[in-house]
């Protein structure tokens, strides 16, 4: 709409409003540019063209793990980013160290303007494997974090929605390293 030219790159993954696990979309624009360019150097690029693909993986695995791991409501020591997003809207960094509350209920109340992630049902794995007309009548289900595989951890939100106690402030918590 501002007429700049982009490539826009949609993924879905796993999230979690509080209460129950399920898809949420986010996106991307890759930004036009002239000539060759290293996938490496892009914002996004599929994982299968990662350098260190298999640490990348292992690593995306064990996020993904601790993500599920954290739904609900916990307290927990964390010592990683944080960010939120001040009054004129820019997302803002830091470093918090100290007793977070891990509790996604309670950041979206108390943060009603926040943009977050809307969650979705999913319709089951490989339904369309059996009949296109079967996966059609497949109804939408939320995910049961017990079933979930190493691919579905791959997928899985990055971050959380917590209290940091030492600062006094909601922000988002990354769970990467």
């Amino acid at each position: 709409m501002d007429g700049s030219r982009y490539m826009y790159v949609e993924g879905r993954y796993l999230n979690s409003d509080g209460k129950a696990l399920g898809e949420a979309t986010t996106s991307i624009k890759i930004p036009i540019f002239r000539g060759a360019k290293r996938i490496q150097h892009l914002p996004a690029y599929p994982l299968q063209y990662h350098a260190e693909k298999e640490t990348a993986r292992r690593e995306l695995i064990r996020c993904g793990r601790d993500f599920v791991s954290l739904m609900g409501i916990h307290h927990r020591d964390y010592e990683g980013k944080a960010f939120f997003i001040n009054d004129k809207g820019i997302i803002v960094g830091r470093h918090v160290r100290g007793r977070i509350m891990v509790d996604a209920i309670g950041f979206q109340e108390s943060k009603l303007d926040y943009p977050c992630p809307r969650v979705q049902k999913v319709t089951k794995r490989y339904a369309w494997l059996v009949s296109p007309d079967a996966a059609a009548q497949i109804k939408l289900e939320v995910v049961s974090p017990d079933q979930l595989e190493d691919s579905d951890f791959l997928i899985c939100s990055p971050t959380v929605f917590g209290f940091s106690l030492g600062s006094k402030a909601f922000c988002t918590l990354s769970l990467l390293i």
